[in-house]
């Protein structure tokens, strides 16, 4: 006997008759039982005690007498199942469908009414397709019952193409049992009479399992040939009857009119829905992630409830704590998965190292690869082969495939995986995936693709190529700005902060000190840091960052201009960002150092659009210190230069500046200009995903609107801005926008809500902490008072 099927079976017995599979003991004695092992034995191989395996193998017993109305013992429990299981009458999935209000059948309306749909197209043969364990047989039978046929004739072919039955048998048993017919005297009379009574009669067949008969290019093996003749009878006759066929792999007889329904695993809700009937704490993250990772396979949710309900008492959390996370902690599952790749790597080899890697994608921020990317890595392959292979994928339901895209549940790919490490690919497979990912975004203008750009970090971490994956974050990548921007520096433009930290910090930690990337990432480091109003840790990476970016520009040869040139501009950006950071502490009297730093030397460097960023920068420093005269001018000097230089006005090239320059003027009194800045930086930040510069914007409109008296349309910007700002989770321009609500409450008289706000603004400026901006918040609330 088939173990693996046996215990399947009586896994289906257990959950129609007690709503629970066997336990992993109760599953051990059963197998080593089969294989004739004494207690003392299995005992040893479980992990347990002999007196435990013979009080836990006695209940299985008298559980199975009860269910099989037989005495069942250690002794001739072969014996008992062998017949149970050849008995029509037996069948457990029969079980669960025999009530079609039954509370552990949920979902499958969609299949269901798809079959339906095809049915009254005129379709007579149908192959429901899915893995192993979505369901397939279980959908199959229950739409058979419900449909109310005459007759169900049924064919489970054996898991082995070494021994599949006589298909002229099983029809001519067909024709002997149900029709009391005499079959012919070859198989063309025997389908012959067959097709009559189809035509007489209401009748269904259901064949069960078919893959075993199919060979790697999806048609029968030759000794199932007879198949084709049979399918040919049933698909031409009578519209009254109908053939159901599940089977894991697509067939692709092209003489055969068969129509295929692809299975998908249980919706979320249906997983919820089924788990509430073992009472399990469902609305659990664990059980979300479970779904998730078994991709709502419904042979895995049925193991997952007996086991966590007997085992763990329905706590999901601690059985998924308990796994570590590992999809393939539990042993039946990770079985039914290898099972798979078993089978996929007999009948096909080279789609089944394909499938081996691509569990080197991630599948997390992008959950699907396109089929260039799947053929990347088929480096081996003849081009020609390639297109072959992916469908040799999706025709054995081992991928996740959408709309041209591939990607592997979270189970599958763990243990593909396990077997990519095993072999020498591994490395490979990363560097061409990394170099897929690298090559495949052209201009990065969204944050899907600079998502895209980014996987080639976490192919060269995977690996331990740390300078290569350094090396992904401060290349230079063409972007909708037209700027020179890293891709570091376009993920921190689009907002795309939480992944860019990760990644700088883990690049960082990793780096050699002696790496030429590290200044640059040290100064990505110090912004993603300063974003999220960490200002203090983001001052000390941009400290590193610009004594990195000495050290290596006094060590250059003197002929190295370009990397002369290179350091220049990375020594000016981490004296700016310094600048902004005291800035942002309102530590003024720094900050306009900072910021006069870069402007002597830019000057000296003719570095122009150096000089009028931190003109700007300086001339709201001037204003913030109450200097009017001198911030005046020094935005006068700014603004011109942005006059000079059209592109900045109309594409926002300098967004981040043309903001700040547009503060400056608000600080200033100077609204039309003001106005007219920040209206135009808003946009241009809307449309480029740049959430933090279009909060900032629009805080600085509701100040114009405010210097204007028009306070119901300054507190709507202000709340629009601080919404945006909390979703970024920039902390520091969150505390002034806050700040800046509280002025305008305070000057349109609302005495609470100025207060309520200024309190919130102390909250946040202190978690950063910067104490002077608290002192600034509480000076303005004294004022009030």
């Amino acid at each position: 006997m088939d173990a693996s099927a046996v215990l399947e079976w009586l896994d289906e017995l257990a959950i129609a008759s007690r709503r629970e599979a066997l336990s992993e003991l109760q599953r051990a004695i059963v197998k080593y039982v089969l294989q004739n092992q004494t207690y003392s034995a299995i005992a040893d191989r479980y992990g347990c005690t002999e007196g435990h395996a013979k009080d836990v193998g006695s209940e299985l017993w008298q559980w199975l007498s009860r269910e099989l109305n037989e005495k069942v013992s250690k002794r001739n429990l072969r014996r008992v199942l062998e017949r149970a299981i050849a008995s029509p009458g037996n069948n457990p999935s029969e079980r669960l469908a025999d009530d079609n209000q039954d509370e552990r059948w949920v979902g499958r309306q969609r299949e269901f009414a798809h079959l339906d749909a095809l049915v009254a197209r005129g379709a007579q043969a149908i192959v429901i397709q899915g893995e192993g364990g979505i369901g397939k047989t279980a959908i199959a039978q229950r739409y058979l019952q419900q449909r109310q046929f005459d007759c169900v004739l049924e064919l489970m072919l054996a898991k082995d193409p070494q021994q599949l039955g006589s298909v002229e048998r099983a029809v001519e048993e067909w024709l002997d049992r149900d029709f009391q017919l005499e079959p012919g005297r070859d198989f063309s009379i025997t389908l012959s009479r067959l097709q009559r009574q189809l035509r007489q009669q209401r009748v269904a067949i259901l064949i069960d399992n078919l893959e075993p008969a199919l060979d790697d290019r999806g048609q029968f093996l030759p000794p199932a040939r007879g198949y084709v003749e049979l399918l040919r009878a049933v698909a031409g006759g009578s519209g009254r009857s109908l053939t159901l066929i599940t089977s894991r792999d697509r067939l692709c007889e092209a003489h055969l009119h068969v129509e295929h329904l692809r299975l998908s695993g249980l919706a979320e809700r249906d997983w919820q829905e089924y788990g509430r009937n073992f009472d399990l704490d469902v609305n659990a993250a664990a059980w979300r992630t479970l779904h998730r990772v078994y991709g709502g396979n419904a042979k895995a949710l049925r193991l997952l409830c007996g086991a966590i309900q007997t085992d763990w008492d329905g706590d999901v959390a601690a059985y998924w704590r308990e796994c570590g996370g590992n999809p393939l902690a539990e042993t039946d599952l990770s079985n039914l998965i290898n099972s798979h790749l078993h089978r996929l790597q007999n009948l096909d080899p080279d789609a089944y190292k394909l499938l081996c890697r691509l569990s080197c994608f991630r599948f997390q921020d992008i959950p699907r690869v396109s089929s260039a990317g799947a053929i990347a890595l088929a480096w081996d392959v003849p081009e020609g082969d390639c297109l072959r292979l992916l469908v040799s994928l999706r025709n054995r339901s081992v991928v996740d495939y959408r709309q041209g895209r591939y990607g592997l549940h979270p189970a599958m790919q763990a243990a593909a995986r396990q077997r990519l490490k095993q072999t020498s690919d591994e490395i490979q497979a990363h560097r061409h995936a990394a170099e897929y990912w690298t090559t495949s975004v052209d201009a990065i203008s969204t944050r899907a693709e600079a998502l895209q750009a980014l996987e080639a970090f976490y192919h060269y971490v995977a690996i331990a190529e740390y300078s290569r994956a350094g090396a992904v974050l401060i290349a230079s990548r063409n972007n909708r700005w037209h700027q020179y921007l890293s891709l570091g520096g376009i993920l921190y433009r689009l907002g795309l902060v939480r992944p860019l930290r990760e990644a700088v910090t883990l690049a960082i930690a990793y780096l050699p000190e002696n790496d030429g990337a590290l200044a640059e990432l040290y100064n990505l480091s110090g912004d993603t840091h300063w974003i999220a109003g960490d200002v203090w840790e983001a001052i000390a990476a941009q400290t590193q960052a610009l004594q990195l970016t000495r050290h290596h520009s006094n060590a250059l040869d003197e002929r190295d201009t370009a990397q002369r040139r290179y350091f220049e501009i990375a020594e000016l950006d981490s004296l700016l960002s310094l600048g902004l950071y005291a800035l942002d502490l309102w530590e003024l009297t720094e900050a306009a150092d900072y910021f006069q730093q870069v402007i002597d030397l830019a000057r000296s460097r003719q570095r122009d659009r150096w000089t009028n960023k931190a003109l700007t920068c300086l001339a709201l420093t001037r204003a913030h210190a109450r200097q009017p005269e001198a911030a005046r001018t020094l935005a006068d000097r700014a603004y011109r230069a942005l006059l000079d230089e059209p592109a900045s006005l109309s594409t926002g090239r300098f967004a981040y500046f043309l903001q700040l320059l547009g503060r400056a003027f608000v600080v200033s009194g100077e609204r039309d200009r003001a106005r007219d800045l920040l209206q135009r930086t808003a946009k241009f930040a809307a449309e480029g995903h740049y959430s933090q510069v279009e909060a900032k914007a629009r805080d600085g409109l509701a100040q114009v609107h405010r210097l204007d008296g028009d306070y119901h349309q300054a507190i709507a910007l202000h709340e629009e801005a601080i919404a945006l700002l909390d979703e970024v989770g920039a902390r520091c321009d969150l505390a002034e926008a806050t700040f800046q609500l509280s002025r305008t409450f305070q000057q349109m008289g609302n005495r609470d809500g100025a207060r309520d706000a200024s309190e919130k603004a102390i909250a946040l400026f202190g978690q950063i902490p910067a104490p002077k901006q608290v002192a600034k918040v509480r000076a303005t609330l004294r004022t009030d008072d």
